[in-house]
């Protein structure tokens, strides 16, 4: 396991990670399973795939992002999302779900946010641009800087405005819930 960040990544030290990806060689291992969405947050598709064919003639195989001319799993990002959704709304009895989404280009983060979108129109729940965070990158100060937004810029009041909080990912609800933690919004209590 070879734990380096995205390629290319702009938050502060994390990308030196990556000098890990630099011992990744046919001396050390026998084939290599790439997290490629996760890699490549940061890159275009070509860049991936560059990245990728360095360790050829290794066996590489792709999770997240299917690069040509390498075998791959996706994930069913929807899927997940909407049962998360379902759940809140049939168990919990949630009707004003708030959401922080993940970066614009990011079929994962896109997925979601469709599942979020539909799920709501599919129990008659009216969408509300208010309670949904502009895009945004994956890290938590990200979902800090999104719960910011709804809490100070919109002004939305936990328990009256908003009943849950749904991110794209668990980094920026991680951030969010430092935010909510500092205010005093008590997660699960009021959120």
């Amino acid at each position: 396991c070879f734990p380096g960040q995205s390629v290319d990544v702009p938050t502060n030290f994390r990308a030196q990670a990556n000098i890990l990806y630099d011992l990744v060689t046919s001396e050390n291992i026998n084939g290599v399973v790439s997290w490629a969405s996760s890699i490549g947050n940061y890159i275009d598709a070509d860049e991936i795939r560059t990245f990728h064919e360095r360790y050829r003639p290794l066996p590489v195989v792709t999770i997240g992002r299917i690069l040509e001319g390498f075998p791959g799993l996706l994930m069913d990002s929807y899927e997940g999302m909407r049962e998360a959704i379902v759940h809140l709304i049939e168990v919990h009895g949630y009707r004003r779900l708030a959401f922080i989404r993940g970066p614009e280009g990011h079929l994962y983060a896109q997925e979601r946010y469709r599942a979020y979108t539909e799920t709501l129109e599919a129990y008659g729940i009216p969408f509300d641009p208010k309670l949904v965070s502009t895009p945004t990158s994956w890290v938590s100060f990200a979902g800090r800087e999104a719960m910011r937004l709804l809490l100070d810029q919109r002004r939305l009041r936990a328990k009256v405005d908003f009943e849950a909080i749904i991110a794209a990912n668990d980094g920026l609800l991680i951030g969010a819930l430092e935010i909510l933690r500092a205010r005093g919004i008590r997660v699960p209590g009021e959120v």
